[in-house]
């Protein structure tokens, strides 16, 4: 039972992060935390009951782990924060799952598996944009690695936005990979005329769709062997 609900709770909070992302460059942290300690709740309990508490220990070292994983891909400026967040809280709500057919444990599985899946998503991803604007086509590798950069009025600039140039009288830096906050959309609203904005590619909705394809798959190479 207590499998099956922290399965349900991976993917609809997963969905819903991801859709979240979609639609506005940002997934919300108090989601993730939600999951995260949602999660932690559910193993104590279960390993209160069974007397077992191997799950509860697995979500913590899975969840360090990619915690772990996570900080060095924002620090590196490949992920926003979000994205670490939300692998982390599926990592800790899904650290084995007993039904499944995997080579690895679940969540190492699953971890492996976002990469294929993130490849495709993102290639995919790129090749619609490109049939829209002809500079996508031109710059296809450094935007995959990048992201776009667009100039706008600030009149248009909304939370949620992400920086794409460096504002040091606002202590506002392009490497902070998150949306903007109502606080900081105004503050730049006050000293700027224009601002540039960075969109990346989407990553969010490829963690609930990772967590789809290992469960009803498994492996991802092992497709090919």
């Amino acid at each position: 039972m207590f499998e099956l609900l922290l399965l349900a709770i991976a993917l609809v909070g997963g969905f819903a992060a991801g859709i979240y992302d979609f639609k506005t460059t940002n997934i919300p942290d108090k989601l993730c935390i939600l999951m995260i300690i949602v999660g932690l709740i559910l193993h104590i309990t279960s390993g209160i009951i069974t007397r077992d508490f191997t799950m509860f220990i697995n979500s913590i070292l899975f969840g360090s782990l990619f915690l772990a994983f996570g900080l060095l891909m924002y620090y590196t400026g490949q992920w926003g924060g979000g994205d670490g967040e939300l692998l982390i809280a599926i990592g800790i709500l899904l650290p084995n799952l007993s039904f499944s057919k995997t080579f690895f444990p679940f969540s190492i599985s699953f971890f492996i598996n976002s990469f294929f899946i993130g490849a495709i998503y993102s290639i995919l991803y790129l090749i619609i944009f490109a049939f829209k604007d002809r500079s996508v086509k031109r710059n296809f590798i450094k935007i995959l690695k990048n992201g776009f950069y667009k100039k706008i009025p600030v009149s248009k600039l909304k939370v949620d936005d992400m920086i794409g140039e460096d504002i040091p009288r606002l202590k506002i830096y392009k490497r902070l990979l998150r949306g903007l906050k109502k606080g900081e959309v105004e503050k730049i609203k006050r000293v700027k005329k224009y601002v540039i904005i960075r969109e990346g590619i989407r990553y969010g909705i490829v963690f609930p769709l990772a967590l789809l394809f290992t469960l009803f798959f498994g492996d991802f190479f092992l497709l090919f062997l």
